[in-house]
């Protein structure tokens, strides 16, 4: 995803308006095992942060560099955000790969702030000294002079990542996540895109740009317009293909998880928002939304989810009070949900979550 100034944008605004797709086409990641990257460059365009492809080493399409000056008293400057879709649940290790190249000092030019969801900005640095190459070894300093592993507990569902600015100068390549447990992913496994490639023919700018940032129905429009044009009919044909690919893809997966199938669903349609095949699969997702199943199992994520903070905190707590009373409160919430979300993927999965933290069930 090109995050420069996009030049001749006009062409687009008239399908479909930055300020609509530019929030609303992030892709949504499915996580996998052993893990996966997404390049940095994937979030739309925010400032403070400059597209560069100077310091060699990089992955995917560049990286990106804060350009602005230091923010250290100031997180949440120019956020970059991404959106995640997790499909089971669990601690996640993450870490950012990062170049200090040029710093004053190691400890200068080193850092960002990151977050997941509405927690707190945290510092974010490079672990184990300075990286003036690239390197995939970050740490926290949530408070000054006290570090901790960038690990989370993530329930089932969407999540968002975030990384804004704090230290001039910093380079941000990618965002390598993983399941605990398991060994850190090289820094060479295959990027996730969530969208297709984009034909080397195309070389309008503007076009590429909202293709990359998941405005596939915008590119649609914009091929609709250029009916004889040989170029416009591939493009066509390409994303037809790929909305097929992927609505096959999503279907498999509600015999899985019905709750991560209409995520899916709706992201697709929200990348296709504009064209007859986004009708299409609004239409879709309507049907699927409406379904008992779903409405069931939703409505139990919702309850887990507090059970899920819950089991969070009681894996840092160490007051031995503290940790039994948090005990009891998730064996009466899981009571309560066997009762109001019996049969449901959720529950199953909220289960063995308690079992593996060492609580016994009721």
């Amino acid at each position: 995803m090109r995050l420069s100034t996009i030049p001749q944008i006009s062409v687009i605004t008239l399908f479909f308006p930055l300020s609509v797709w530019s929030a609303a086409h992030e892709p949504v990641v499915v996580m996998a095992v052993p893990g996966l990257a997404i390049e940095v460059e994937n979030a739309p365009p925010t400032d403070g942060w400059v597209l560069e492809r100077d310091v060699a080493g990089y992955q995917g399409d560049g990286y990106l560099r804060w350009a602005a000056p230091n923010a250290y008293n100031a997180p949440g400057t120019g956020e970059l955000r991404y959106h995640l879709l997790i499909t089971e649940s669990g601690r996640y290790q993450v870490r950012l790969r990062l170049n200090t190249a040029g710093a004053e000092r190691s400890d200068l030019g080193n850092d960002a702030f990151t977050r997941f969801d509405d927690g707190p900005w945290v510092k974010t640095f490079v672990g184990g000294g300075s990286a003036t190459g690239w390197a995939t070894r970050t740490r926290l300093e949530p408070e000054h002079g006290k570090f901790a592993e960038p690990v989370y507990d993530l329930s089932v569902g969407r999540h968002t990542f975030a990384i804004t600015g704090r230290s001039h100068g910093l380079r941000v390549d990618r965002i390598v996540i993983w399941r605990d447990g398991g060994d850190q992913p090289s820094d060479t496994i295959a990027a996730v895109s969530g969208v297709p490639t984009i034909p080397d023919t195309l070389s309008d700018p503007a076009v590429r740009a909202v293709w990359q940032q998941g405005g596939l129905g915008a590119v649609l429009g914009w091929a609709a317009k250029r009916r004889k044009d040989p170029l416009a009919a591939t493009v066509s044909t390409l994303l037809d293909e790929h909305a097929t690919t992927r609505l096959t893809a999503i279907t498999a997966w509600r015999e899985r998880d019905v709750l991560i199938a209409v995520d899916l669903l709706e992201n697709l349609a929200a990348q296709y928002q504009g064209s007859e095949r986004g009708r299409e699969l609004a239409k879709l997702l309507r049907t699927w939304s409406d379904e008992p199943a779903v409405m069931k199992e939703r409505k139990a994520r919702t309850m887990a989810s507090a059970v899920e903070r819950l089991l969070g905190e009681r894996t840092n707590e160490r007051d031995t009070t503290r940790q039994q009373a948090m005990d009891k409160a998730i064996r009466e919430a899981l009571v309560v949900m066997r009762r109001t979300a019996a049969d449901t993927r959720v529950l199953a999965d909220l289960e063995r979550r308690i079992v593996a933290a060492g609580i016994q069930a009721p």
